[in-house]
């Protein structure tokens, strides 16, 4: 762990003297700002000098060179700054946004020039680096954006990599479209030639013609798209899409006849049903949205499932029941649109109805398909935990373990059993979900994977319900350290959100794996921060054996902070016996705050 040894090193008092002189940063005039910002950059660039690997110094000096770019006066320091970055797609990037900057101060020859040295630049093979998709890609985008899209398309066509090059052709394109430039869309989108990209391109155009009142042309290039569809596994999603920018360009009719030709042998049909029935219901047109879910075969019961649900969260319980009614052939769903109603009824305080309504739920849910009254029963005893009865959840989850180990299929019972017993975790009964996993070895040989899942599951449903001891105690069951970091992760993240920044500490130091511990103290150091809890969540952040990850948290909580105007003496803690990059990025995150702080004034 770097060593942390006084509030403000030497090399940081040459930019801000001391915490008064940071503090003093917010109350200073913007040129004064602007100033302290380049010395800032200037100090992070230095920082950054020793770094030996060309992706990690570059993505610095990329930063660098964009934050220099945007501060006033400063972009022969972001040229000189781009042009000390060895890999080529890194430099590539930072003129691309140098680039941007002039084009929107109204520089446009220069910009011009700026985006033509990134370009030479991404596909120069001398320089490291080789990453020319990623670097063209990110110029030509920033190109369509300021306005450009002749450079834009230039510039697309120059990527390698041919599906790359069609979804940067249809950025272009939307960006035109949304920019009001319909003809050059156009031409922009017949260019493109693999199809869902000129799919998405052509409906992104329709739509823009539709906003401006054009729905003949919209029409007609709706149209265009349907017959460029292909008969292959993507046809009824490609349709799927179209019918579904048809019916929020307002065509409802011309969507519901797209849609009505999609085949019904799996959900993707019901899917874009159920949006353009969303979209009906949102413009005011009720009934039409149920005579849209009336057109799905298979599916449609979910549809309506959703329907009542939303009918009764409105506070519309009759007419709740009535939608419910309308199930008549699939118990699953009927038992799940019950649960929603019993749980609204719950939290709006009529909690005996909504007992009854459970039962009826319950009863409907034993009498799904063998292989789904488990999911049922256990989607009951989920609503029911959320409303706070969890022993009648309890009892919900006993019927449901029941169907599980009755069940003869091994695949099936295996997950039954396993979200069996994780259910049974979150209603508060332990002893029974770890006598639930018991039961998973004879059915879940010989990875053990589920029966790791559910303990996991269990470990942090103990979290959740204030019970830190017992889940430790339940990732004590694991004997191997690999299998046991993964439970041990989960229980240290579920601590650091619950507020047990302590219990999370403890527990990650029991984690063995680096990338499983990386993760946990990630997310402990994110929950510091959100609790006000800065000079926590900074040292938790340099505990993390990556350099390169903890840097990334670390310019992040610093930007955060210093643009929200709360500079700490956390913030400028020493980082003299860190490495480069965590010094660079700390300093980096400094500048970046200050100046977007100084943006929003």
């Amino acid at each position: 762990m770097p060593k942390i040894i006084c509030i403000v090193t030497a090399s940081l008092q040459l930019v801000v003297p001391g915490l008064a002189g940071a503090q003093g940063i917010l109350q200073q005039s913007e040129a004064e700002k602007i100033s302290e910002v380049r010395k800032i950059l200037h100090q992070a660039s230095q920082a950054a000098s020793p770094m030996k690997g060309d992706f990690e110094k570059g993505s610095i000096l990329r930063g660098i060179a964009q934050v220099q770019a945007k501060a006033s006066n400063a972009l022969d320091e972001a040229f000189q700054t781009a042009s000390t970055i060895e890999d080529n797609t890194e430099r590539a990037m930072a003129l691309g946004s140098i680039a941007v900057v002039q084009a929107k101060s109204g520089d446009e020859a220069g910009a011009k020039g700026t985006f033509q040295r990134a370009i030479e630049s991404a596909t120069n093979k001398k320089y490291g680096g080789s990453r020319i998709d990623d670097a063209l890609a990110h110029i030509a985008v920033a190109q369509a954006e300021i306005g450009d899209p002749l450079s834009a398309l230039l510039t697309a066509a120059a990527i390698p990599d041919d599906l790359r090059k069609n979804f940067v052709l249809e950025a272009v394109a939307v960006a035109q479209a949304e920019g009001g430039d319909i003809p050059r869309a156009i031409q922009t989108a017949a260019t493109i030639s693999r199809e869902l990209p000129k799919i998405r391109a052509l409906s992104a155009i329709a739509l823009a013609q539709a906003k401006t009142g054009d729905r003949a042309a919209a029409r007609a290039i709706f149209q265009q798209a349907i017959q460029i569809v292909s008969p292959d596994y993507n046809k009824d999603f490609a349709l799927g899409q179209i019918a579904v920018a048809q019916a929020k360009a307002g065509d409802i009719p011309a969507a519901l006849q797209l849609a009505a030709a999609l085949q019904d042998n799996h959900s993707q049909k019901a899917d874009f049903l159920g949006d353009i029935a969303a979209i009906q219901v949102r413009t005011g047109d009720l009934p039409g949205a149920f005579r849209t879910v009336s057109m799905i075969v298979n599916w449609q019961q979910r549809a309506i499932q959703r329907i009542a649900v939303a009918q009764a969260e409105a506070g519309d319980v009759k007419g709740a029941f009535q939608t419910v009614a309308l199930i008549r052939f699939d118990h699953l769903w009927k038992a799940l649109a019950l649960a929603g109603i019993a749980e609204a009824q719950a939290m709006a305080g009529d909690q005996a109805f909504a007992a009854k309504t459970f039962q009826q739920a319950i009863q409907i849910a034993l009498r799904a398909e063998e292989n789904f009254k488990n999911l049922a029963l256990r989607s009951v005893a989920h609503a029911q935990v959320k409303t706070g009865d969890l022993g009648a959840a309890r009892k919900t989850l006993e019927q449901a373990l029941d169907i599980a180990t009755a069940h003869q299929e091994k695949v099936w019972k295996a997950g039954m059993l396993t979200d069996t017993a994780v259910a049974q975790a979150k209603a508060g009964d332990v002893a029974g979900a770890l006598k639930t996993v018991a039961m998973l070895a004879e059915v879940d040989a010989p990875l053990q994977t589920r029966r790791l899942y559910a303990l996991e599951g269990i470990a942090v449903a103990q979290v959740e319900g204030g019970d830190s001891a017992g889940a430790f105690q339940t990732a004590a069951t694991i004997q191997k350290d690999s299998e046991k970091a993964g439970i041990l992760r989960g229980v240290a993240i579920a601590q650091a959100r619950s507020g047990n920044i302590a219990g999370a500490l403890q527990t990650v130091a029991a984690i063995k794996d680096d990338l499983q511990k990386g993760d946990a103290l990630e997310a402990i150091a994110i929950a510091q921060v959100k609790a006000g809890d800065i000079p926590g969540g900074l040292l938790t952040t340099l505990t993390i054996r990556s350099d390169f990850r903890n840097a990334s948290i670390l310019r992040d909580i610093i930007r955060a902070y210093a643009k929200k105007g709360e500079l700490q003496a956390s913030f400028l803690s020493s980082f003299d016996h860190s490495t480069p990059l965590l010094r660079s990025s700390v300093l980096l995150g400094l500048a970046e705050g200050i100046l977007e702080r100084n943006d929003q004034k």
